[in-house]
């Protein structure tokens, strides 16, 4: 399909940049299915612990007049450290501070400065981890809806109403944008590396900011993040293009009377209901469990590491088949 078609197709779903980039953000979540790795992010605070006690243990050392060559060596620790870890640290101390012009000023002022905001960031995060902990576990547990503006983000189900403002958001979620708090949850080691480069792509549109130019595989991954509905009479859908590579044999005796004359998606020469294929999607969808290879997109149930359901569909016919059934059912 164009550009130009599937962009048309991805605002039948997403109506805005806001939300297409809120919309990004939940795609994540659900590709990390749960997987909020608490010990790195630990690891992470200890660093920028690390880096505003040593930026401490300066300021002492020039105020105490130390050697010029101790100073020097921690000077150039510190600045080591800020290279290495430059966007974690920005998100403590805003980069319209220049780090290293401000310790080669070697002003207890300044340096003091630099002390007082990272620490009041670390401590105002600290204070409202439970907070976030919370909001994370509401979006991956319950099945919300938005709305969202320049400030605020709605969310909203049928027992609860929250909001929250953007800043707040990026900071909950900012573990998303790091590659390495994300599982490896198939099999094979080739799935994994799959899964994970279409992460990498959603965290790239993310942090470049880049909307104009959304990929297949993005836009097939942010509707189905969005809406997977195709109506009441589901099993009058053609769900031929699905190509079933993996079934467990007690459901492939149920499904063995479905006598259809609508294509249906099939196992060798045994159709399935779309009710069937319908509930594993979305349940292997809203785990995240899924990746693209070449041309296909490939959805995987795993349970107790075995494979108990495996799909596989053209992104082409991807893109088409959710073209037709959002047309259907809006």
């Amino acid at each position: 399909m164009s550009e130009l078609t599937n962009k048309t197709l991805l605002n039948e779903v997403i109506k805005d940049n806001l939300s297409l980039e809120l919309s990004l953000y939940l795609t994540l979540l659900s590709l990390n299915n749960n997987h909020y790795n608490k010990k790195h992010e630990e690891e992470k605070l200890n660093i920028v612990e690390d880096f505003l006690r040593k930026v401490n243990n300066l300021k002492v050392k020039i105020q105490l007049k130390r050697k010029q060559s101790e100073i020097d060596k921690l000077i150039k620790d510190i600045i080591n450290i800020y290279n290495n870890n430059n966007s974690l640290i920005i998100k403590y101390i805003p980069n319209t501070i220049n780090i290293e012009e401000t310790l080669n000023s070697m002003d207890p002022k300044s340096l003091t400065n630099i002390i007082d905001i990272g620490t009041k960031e670390k401590l105002t995060r600290t204070r409202n981890q439970d907070e976030y902990n919370n909001i994370r576990t509401k979006l991956i547990n319950n099945n919300y809806t938005y709305t969202c503006n320049d400030l605020n983000i709605t969310f909203i189900n049928n027992n609860d109403t929250f909001n929250i403002t953007w800043n707040e958001f990026y900071k909950v979620f900012e573990y998303l944008l790091d590659i390495d708090n994300y599982p490896q949850p198939f099999l094979t080691p080739k799935a994994n590396r799959l899964h994970t480069i279409h992460i990498a792509d959603i965290i790239k549109i993310i942090q470049d900011k880049d909307y104009n130019s959304i990929p297949d595989n993005i836009v097939i991954s942010l509707i189905l993040n969005n809406k997977l509905n195709i109506g009441d009479n589901i099993e009058n859908i053609d769900t031929s293009s699905f190509k079933i590579e993996n079934i467990k044999i007690t459901d492939l005796y149920k499904e063995a009377n479905n006598n259809t004359t609508i294509p249906h998606a099939r196992w060798q020469k045994i159709s399935i209901t779309n009710t069937y294929l319908y509930q594993k999607l979305n349940t292997i969808i809203s785990n995240g469990m899924y990746y693209y290879n070449e041309d296909r997109l490939i959805l995987e149930n795993i349970i107790s590491n075995t494979s108990d359901f495996k799909v596989s569909i053209n992104i082409n016919d991807m893109l088409i088949f959710l073209e037709t059934n959002l047309k259907t059912n809006k």
